[in-house]
């Protein structure tokens, strides 16, 4: 017969421990494992050898480390530029860093071999493409890439605005009279007062439509004629007109175009307002149809 055992060193499992073979999975361990073989004749006398198995272990594989180059973003032409990188090794450590530009405007890069770079954004718009690389204490690299977009210049903003005091004159000539206002008769009414804060909001306002290139009592934004007035305004009732041309207009012909419409000329006529501001905005670059505004506030 035919026995194996271990008798030291490290714990094994034995496969086929009666038999003349034997085998077992060496452990990842360094160290040794002593077995022993016993035979027996067919008398039942017996005898004995040792044989020592010596284990290395193997070192486990390096894992290559990750950078990290940040989010993309954008940056206005001429300005100053600092990204600062991430890495990380889970067996080990970043031994060195690199920065390298791919593709885009060309830059000249400070800080190229440390975790921070630092550049000036060039006078060309693009896409500059950078590509941090990260190396471990084994060697192994890792790398991420970031975007940074270099803005077109922003075009001056060309919209201006004024408060029309003088158009005030104007509405309370015309509110002084009977007015037919569609089929609705309006007696004369007194005078509306001036309201500067009224006529801010108004030009704000006609700015605002001049600049986005729209015609609507409601900013793009979704702000309402009631959010933008009420918050300047203690009275309890408010109401607005506007209007818009593609070119100039006099005071007599924005304030003729209201009186020509019953909502806009019912307003004028409307005897719970006591003030109104008027404002007017113009950009002759906004790309929309109509480059004037004008905006008439009441408040009551």
């Amino acid at each position: 017969g035919w026995s194996w055992s271990r008798i030291a060193g490290l714990a094994v499992t034995l496969g086929g421990s009666n038999s003349q073979q034997v085998s077992f999975t060496a452990p990842n361990t360094d160290g040794t494992v002593t077995l022993r073989l016993t035979v027996t004749d067919n008398d039942g006398a017996t005898d004995s050898d040792d044989v020592v198995v010596t284990v290395e272990a193997v070192p486990e594989p390096n894992q290559s480390p990750t950078a990290d180059a940040g989010a993309d973003f954008a940056v206005d032409q001429g300005s100053p530029v600092s990204i600062t990188g991430g890495g990380n090794d889970p067996d080990g450590s970043i031994t060195a860093w690199s920065w390298s530009q791919q593709s885009g405007p060309s830059v000249t890069l400070s800080g190229a071999n440390s975790q921070q770079v630092g550049f000036t954004a060039p006078d060309t718009a693009g896409d500059i493409w950078l590509r941090l690389t990260v190396t471990d204490n084994e060697g192994a690299t890792g790398f991420d890439d970031v975007v940074v977009t270099v803005n077109e210049p922003a075009g001056e903003d060309q919209t201006t605005g004024f408060t029309h005091q003088a158009m005030l004159s104007v509405i309370n000539a015309a509110r002084a009279e009977t007015r037919m206002c569609g089929s609705t008769e309006y007696p004369g009414q007194p005078p509306l007062q001036w309201s500067g804060s009224l006529a801010d909001i108004a030009r704000i306002h006609s700015m605002d439509m001049a600049r986005e290139g729209y015609f609507s009592h409601t900013s793009l934004d979704g702000t309402t004629m009631g959010n933008r007035v009420f918050p300047y305004w203690t009275g309890t009732r408010v109401g607005e007109n506007i209007a818009a041309s593609s070119i100039d207009r006099s005071d007599s012909y924005v304030v003729g175009l209201w009186l020509d419409s019953p909502g806009h000329c019912a307003l004028i006529m409307n005897p719970d307002f006591t003030h109104a501001g008027v404002g007017s905005g113009h950009n002759e670059d906004n790309g929309y149809t109509y480059h004037h505004f004008w905006t008439l506030d009441f408040g009551g």
